[in-house]
């Protein structure tokens, strides 16, 4: 008698513990994270001159191609002799696709070296 109760509990068990594994859903949706904003202010002429792109690569790295982003560099700082109508301070924003990152940071770059010349 004493077998038949151990038998009949050990099975309860069992069944028990194949019904508790649960099988994921096939539709499961994964979350992302999507950066659609850089920004980077300074004060000093310096710091426009020898931006790294390569972290502003790096920051949209993760995004689908097709994902809308907005890229803003601003300067506000002290210019060294500035003179009547001299530029002393800008900010430059970027809109597109992470796709065309490339030519963003190409139209960017090239942006950015005319302000900084007319600033010199």
């Amino acid at each position: 008698m004493n077998l038949n109760k151990l038998l009949f509990c050990l099975l309860f068990i069992l069944s028990g513990s194949m019904m508790a594994q649960e099988q994921a859903p096939e539709n499961q949706k994964t979350s992302t994270t999507v950066v659609s904003k850089f920004a980077f202010s300074t004060g000093n002429l310096e710091e426009l001159k020898n931006i790294d792109y390569d972290l502003l690569r790096a920051a949209f790295e993760g995004n689908a191609a097709d994902a809308r982003i907005s890229v803003k560099i601003s300067f506000e700082g002290e210019v060294p002799e500035v003179a009547d109508g001299q530029l002393t301070q800008f900010v430059i924003e970027m809109k597109g696709r992470s796709g065309n990152l490339e030519k963003i940071i190409h139209k960017l770059d090239t942006r950015l070296k005319k302000l900084v010349a007319e600033m010199e």
